[in-house]
């Protein structure tokens, strides 16, 4: 288990500059600040881990005290694991995710990674992905925003040197309007949807 915790290589977690895996796991932060905790402190969260595991099998999970319906439901679709099974899923959450490490080594959390440790790797895979589609769309929506302060300036700057009436340039500004309204629209749905 303290091996899964100290493994980076097949870590899952985003790897940017700014990333807290970067700023805590890399190679580089690893040589310039040492482990996040020491041998001694890891050590005891798995035996922590271990342990609860270990109570869980024995006795259930009553001793966890979960009171919330999806995570007791969570519990339940997990209870089918033996002993091994459980400590090898558990030891699989710490492998790939090493933002639950994180957690895991502030004390945070130990009873949902005993409780439901493959529902738990699941999620951490789905935000994963789901994060990059969010990023990307954000992303779709600052272009096309840009796009349309360009598309509104250029307008702009036509309707000012155009010599016509004045319904002209109303007809022009009210198309600008519909047209950034249409645009905004689009992108709040993109943004927003989940």
């Amino acid at each position: 288990m303290k091996k899964s915790m100290m493994e980076t290589s097949k870590a899952q977690d985003k790897k940017d500059k700014r990333s807290s895996f970067n700023g805590r796991w890399s190679c580089e932060a690893l040589l310039k600040h040492g482990c996040p905790a020491t041998s001694k402190q890891m050590e005891a969260i798995c035996f922590t881990i271990v342990n609860m595991v270990k109570k869980y099998h024995l006795g259930g999970p009553a001793f966890l005290n979960l009171y919330d319906q999806l995570h007791q439901d969570k519990a339940d679709r997990n209870q089918d694991l033996i002993f091994k099974e459980h400590i090898q899923a558990v030891c699989t959450v710490l492998l790939v995710s090493k933002a639950r490490v994180d957690t895991c080594l502030k004390h945070e959390n130990l009873g949902s990674l005993v409780a439901f440790p493959l529902s738990m790797l699941e999620t951490s895979i789905a935000s994963r992905s789901y994060n990059n589609r969010r990023k990307a769309q954000n992303r779709r929506g600052k272009k096309a925003m840009e796009e349309d302060a360009e598309a509104s300036a250029a307008d702009n700057a036509s309707s000012t040197t155009a010599t016509g009436s004045d319904d002209t340039k109303a007809t022009n500004t009210a198309e600008t309007v519909s047209r950034d309204k249409v645009r905004g629209e689009i992108y709040c749905r993109t943004s927003v949807k989940r």
